[in-house]
């Protein structure tokens, strides 16, 4: 985030299309389908840790990319974390917006998301918990600092 941001939240982008996917998103599926109360699994949701829950939502959003299968079009879900200064919240142009990277391999630390960077290839701001990812939206290598 950018110097004087000083909130932020994490949204996916377009988050409505996320259940359905692993294990948690099998059963969230099944409770909002079934009309069971999703209290419990909303609560677990919440109780997971900011980098268990980036890393839940990076890997469900990856896995539900055919949903998006148009036929001259590549889409993709993407993550973000969204920031503004609090003394600027309410002027949509002071928003910035930077996609969660996919951390390298080697690179991984499961640390909070600190790491920033501008992928080269596309111009899309980055955001990871590693020095070395993979851009949210065209795939690039990213460096991040």
């Amino acid at each position: 985030m950018g110097a004087g941001s000083s909130r932020a939240s994490l949204i996916a982008v377009p988050a409505v299309r996320i259940a359905g996917w692993s294990s948690v998103w099998e059963v969230w599926e099944y409770l909002c389908m079934t009309g069971h109360d999703t209290s419990d699994l909303l609560e677990r949701l919440e109780a997971l840790s900011p980098e268990k829950f980036v890393e839940l939502i990076r890997r469900a959003l990856a896995r539900r990319s055919s949903d998006l299968e148009q036929h001259h079009f590549e889409s993709r879900y993407a993550l973000a974390v969204v920031s503004a200064s609090r003394a600027r919240v309410g002027f949509s142009e002071q928003w910035e917006v930077e996609f969660v990277a996919t951390p390298s391999a080697e690179d991984w630390s499961g640390n909070p998301l600190l790491e920033q960077g501008t992928c080269e290839v596309c111009g899309t701001e980055a955001i990871c918990e590693a020095k070395s990812a993979s851009c949210a939206i065209c795939g690039s290598t990213v460096a991040l600092t």
